[in-house]
């Protein structure tokens, strides 16, 4: 499968202060992207719609990415969550939980570009899919 069938109708929310164009070419690619630029905006957008996926700036200004995902992780487990950030994976991971080393399905650095982010998105949602599948009864 291509990017637009994987992202196709695919409901994500782009938490991120600076967008960069991430959320133009997401959408052009056929996913549905609301963009929020505080915790506090995507918890009311997250109350209010259906997302299968959050991708997750690590610096909003004076809060962090990580306390979303927390909220996530406790809230709405069924939301794939994906940490973006202008550091590196090593950076990231050495700030979580301990007892919560799945917090984020990838770590995206933002220097990728948004093409290679919405890739990114649809092999993780590729992989999602396969092993829903293989854990369905046949």
């Amino acid at each position: 499968m291509d990017i637009k069938q994987l992202l196709a109708g695919l409901n994500i929310l782009l938490v991120d202060d600076e967008a960069l164009g991430i959320d133009s070419v997401l959408t052009r690619v056929g996913a549905r992207v609301v963009t929020c630029s505080s915790i506090e905006q995507a918890q009311m957008e997250l109350g209010a719609h259906a997302f299968q996926v959050a991708l997750i700036d690590q610096n909003l200004g004076m809060s962090r990415g990580i306390q979303l995902a927390l909220w996530l992780y406790e809230h709405r487990p069924d939301v794939v969550r994906i940490s973006l950030s202008g550091r590196n994976a090593d950076d990231i991971r050495r700030t979580l939980p301990p007892d919560k080393p799945d917090l984020y399905a990838a770590y995206l650095v933002k220097s990728i570009g948004p093409l290679q982010i919405g890739r990114e998105i649809a092999r993780i949602m590729a992989e999602r899919r396969a092993a829903d599948a293989s854990d369905s009864p046949a």
